[in-house]
């Protein structure tokens, strides 16, 4: 058998439930780490698909994207830990545990930019997988 298709859309059902993850895991494993949150994403999106179809109209979300250049890994940590820190507060102001609507999940990811030079030549870039 050999794929044609350039690209694929997996079910997040497909990966099964994630394990517990703690923020720093996340930071220490780097590209595994996405992996949990991946199949979280992709089961949200799924169900936002069923729900503005049952709804028939479109469902509120938010996107922030940014691009962000840092001059060392020290100054990475130090961004890491300052939006955390940021993050942890407005959550705490915010959030109210006796609400019955209004719950959103709010993720925040980086990673590193790859300039497609760099992964030119690659199995996974250049050819269908076996």
């Amino acid at each position: 058998m050999q794929a044609t298709a350039r690209r694929y859309l997996l079910s997040p059902d497909l990966f099964g439930e994630p394990g517990p993850q703690e923020p720093e895991d996340l930071l220490r494993l780097g590209h595994v780490g996405w992996l949990p949150l991946a199949v979280i994403a992709g089961q949200a999106i799924r169900d936002l698909a069923v729900l503005r179809d049952h709804l028939g109209e479109d469902v509120p979300a938010l996107t922030l994207p940014a691009r962000l250049r840092l001059a060392s890994s020290t100054a990475f940590r130090d961004f890491v830990r300052e939006i955390s820190e940021e993050m942890a507060r407005l959550v705490a102001k915010y959030h109210d545990e006796t609400a019955s609507t209004g719950r959103h999940w709010f993720v925040l990811a980086a990673y590193p930019e790859v300039a497609p030079e760099a992964t030119r030549g690659t199995p996974s870039r250049d050819r269908p997988h076996d």
